[in-house]
């Protein structure tokens, strides 16, 4: 017995003819006839009644037809899982991120990922940098997006985004007309920051850029994210130096200015373990390198990939 033979079955038990059903699989009616009467054998059981009607299905017939529909739907579904997950159309993806990502990279290729992958899950997690590294390591990530790290030598990575700093200052402010001043001119000025506790790779990087110009941020609130900081210069509570990104999105009363003495730039870079990329994953990162490629240009990432 094989799927054939279930095949042949399906025909002649919904057809009720041996010659319809031979023609439909493309057989002789002899060997079709052949078939069919050692299938019954196989099974024990008579399937069909024949008389000079046609055919008709014995009750054994009827329950061994809609079996017999269920394995060739199964085999077919199973073809096309197995096809799917072949080609990284289905399965699930475990991906972990830094705040700083969700701001604007992020959702754009999450977006343009489940337009060409719909079919594939993906689980999103916000985790600090270590901590997504050491769940990739453990496989319990499947990639991340992370700060600039050290990594180990089983973990890979690739840029996805490198852009300036720029300062948030409230429209009234007495630089807000000019396109770029200078770190050192923020002296005194005070600041919106991201906690020193825990001491992030960007809290140290913004903290830097500051020590380099000779400023000591007089800080006088902290926040978690970006949306927050700049929420709070448009408040007018003080300034805030930000990723070049933040400026997409316009906030009312507030305006950015580049900044002169410094060439740090902030980064994400897509991390995940190396040798064992599923073909899902290897989608994901088609499209994560994408969105990289349309960022530096300039452009959001287009709707589809």
């Amino acid at each position: 017995m094989n799927l054939r033979t279930l095949d042949y079955f399906v025909a002649v038990g919904e057809e009720l003819s041996f010659t319809r059903a031979a023609a439909r699989v493309h057989i002789q009616q002899a060997p079709f006839s052949q078939a069919i009467r050692k299938l019954e054998e196989q099974v024990g059981a008579v399937l069909l009644k024949r008389n000079t009607r046609g055919v008709e299905l014995t009750e054994a017939g009827l329950a061994f037809l809609a079996a017999s529909r269920g394995i060739l739907q199964s085999y077919t579904d199973g073809v096309r899982a197995a096809q799917l997950a072949g080609k990284g159309l289905s399965g699930r993806l475990r991906v972990g991120y830094v705040a700083y990502a969700a701001y604007d990279l992020l959702p754009h290729i999450v977006r343009a990922f489940r337009e060409a992958c719909p079919q594939v899950a993906l689980s999103l997690r916000q985790l600090i940098s270590g901590e997504q590294i050491e769940l990739i390591r453990r496989g319990e990530l499947d990639a991340g997006m992370i700060r600039p790290a050290e990594l180990p030598a089983d973990v890979n990575q690739s840029l996805l985004l490198s852009e300036p700093f720029v300062c948030a200052l409230p429209d009234k402010h007495r630089l807000a007309g000019r396109r770029r001043i200078r770190v050192r001119d923020l002296q005194g000025e005070p600041f919106i920051m991201l906690p020193s506790q825990p001491r992030t790779g960007f809290y140290r990087q913004i903290e830097s850029i500051l020590s380099v110009a000779g400023v000591v941020p007089r800080v006088v609130q902290e926040a978690l994210q970006l949306d927050t900081m700049v929420g709070l210069v448009s408040a007018g509570i003080g300034v805030a130096i930000v990723p070049a990104s933040v400026r997409r999105r316009s906030t009312e009363g507030v305006v950015f200015c580049d900044l002169d003495g410094t060439q740090a730039r902030a980064e994400i870079r897509f991390v995940w373990k190396g040798g064992e990329e599923s073909a899902a994953m290897r989608n994901l990162l088609v499209v994560a390198r994408q969105a990289r490629l349309r960022f530096a240009k300039g452009k959001r990432p287009a709707r589809s990939c």
